[in-house]
């Protein structure tokens, strides 16, 4: 006996996925080429533009540092402020009026 004939949803189904993971695995592949000639500049950059990019590579690193410093110290107040509660959120003058009243 033969194997029942798929339907023609199954058949396009089947062709769309077919198409779709073509598509993708060029994507991949393009996207793959293009960054990898990317990686590996021409042979003649000279000792000026290595010092550039030193400079550069200098500063980025600095620059990120920063970034990573004032992160870490606003993402740990934050969670300071969070496991203090709503009341370590009043302002002391609001505090000590109450109290006197």
């Amino acid at each position: 006996m033969s194997a029942p004939r798929l339907t023609v949803r199954a058949r396009l189904t089947l062709l769309y996925t077919g198409l779709f993971a073509a598509c993708g695995a060029i994507v991949v592949a393009v996207t793959y080429a293009l960054v990898a000639s990317l990686q590996h500049p021409p042979a003649s950059t000279g000792d000026v533009c290595s010092q550039r990019v030193e400079n550069l590579r200098s500063k980025c690193k600095g620059t990120f540092l920063e970034a990573a410093a004032l992160g870490a110290r606003i993402q740990r107040e934050a969670t300071l402020t969070h496991l203090d509660g709503p009341r370590a959120q009043r302002p002391v003058a609001n505090t000590s009026q109450s109290k006197l009243t």
